[in-house]
Formats: structure tokens, sequence, C-alpha cells
């Protein structure tokens, strides 16, 4: 027995509904599927990173960061992965990665990029929006000495490492720079002290 006109139109509309339905949702289902998948690769760049393969965390760091960009996560990985093979384009990433988060970490990492890539201008710019965490926070100080030993200004590159190794919170390899720039100073008593 054939269809009823009205009943056919009804079927039309309803396929054509269910069409319109799933093609709205593939989008966003697609978009959130990427990014899971990116977050995975990421998570296993890390994890080759801290096994020291270098070759395949970048594999997996770069193809997470193919499919999901915006992701603040993902680009500090490829950043981390970079600082090890190519620290010139690591500030690149560390910039990127700072723009999305705008997390202190990494405005310290970028700092650390630029003055390890030589971009000394690019590192005395963000140098100037670290401001301490606490009266106790060395990282600004020993940062402004890490950049004025770079800029080949020893005097101030100790003047600053002195007062950072003075605070209560300064990373772990703050004193043994402190201790290497004091060999450099024409002042005896300068180099005894370190």
């Amino acid at each position: 027995m054939p269809l009823h006109p009205k009943v056919k139109v009804l079927i039309a509309v309803g396929v054509l509904a269910v069409a319109v339905t799933l093609a709205l949702l593939a989008r966003p289902t697609w978009g959130l599927i990427k990014a899971w998948r990116a977050d995975n690769l990421a998570a296993e760049a890390r994890a080759h990173l801290d096994e020291g393969d270098l070759e395949y965390a970048w594999e997996k760091a770069q193809t997470a960061y193919l499919l999901n960009p915006i992701n603040a996560g993902i680009t500090r990985t490829v950043a981390q992965v970079y600082n090890f093979a190519d620290p010139s384009r690591a500030v690149d990433f560390w910039a990127e990665t700072y723009k999305l988060s705008g997390d202190r970490e990494d405005l310290v990492h970028l700092i650390e990029a630029a003055i390890n890539a030589h971009k000394l201008s690019l590192a005395a710019e963000k140098l100037a929006l670290l401001q301490p965490e606490s009266p106790g926070d060395g990282m600004p100080l020993f940062l402004q000495a890490r950049l004025a030993a770079a800029s080949q200004n020893i005097p101030d590159a100790i003047l600053y490492a002195s007062q950072a190794v003075e605070k209560e919170e300064v990373p772990q390899d703050a004193h043994y720079f402190y201790v290497q720039l004091t060999q450099f100073s024409p002042d005896p008593e300068v180099r005894r002290a370190g």
C-alpha cells in the first residue's frame, strides 16, 4: 500500500531534522575528540621527555600542537621539548604559552628561555613584568643577575645575585651561580667572600 503524501512529507522533514541535528553536533564533538587526543599526546610527550627520549617527545608534542594549538598545556609541552632540542625556538613557544595562560611560572620560563637564546632585550622587557610574590621571593633578582651576566655586566650580576641569595625563596642554583660570578670579580675580597 503506497504512503499518503502527508506521511511522505513528515518522513522527509524528520530525516532532514535528524541530518541537520547530526551536522550541528558533529563539529563540537569532533573538537572535543581532537582536544582529548591532543591532551593525551601531550602527556605522552612529557613522559618521553622525562625518560630522555627527545625524538618521541618531539613527535608527540608536535602532533598535539597541530591538533590543539590554543591549549596552554600543550604549548608548554612543546616549549619544554624545545628547551632541550633548540633553545632559540623555545622562546616563541614560551611566549605563546604565557600569552595563553598569563601564569607567573610561564613568564619565568619565557625570561629564562630568552636569556638562554641571547634575546636579551626580550628578557629585559619580560623581566619588567615579573613582580616578587612575597618579600622573600628572590626569583626576580636571580633572573636580573642572569640577565646582567649574559649582558657581560659582571658587577651588576654579582650585586643582583648577592641580593637574591639573601632572600628566603630562591632557585636551587642561585647560590652556585653567585659563587661562580664572584670568581670573575676583580676585587679579591669579593672572590674570597664567594
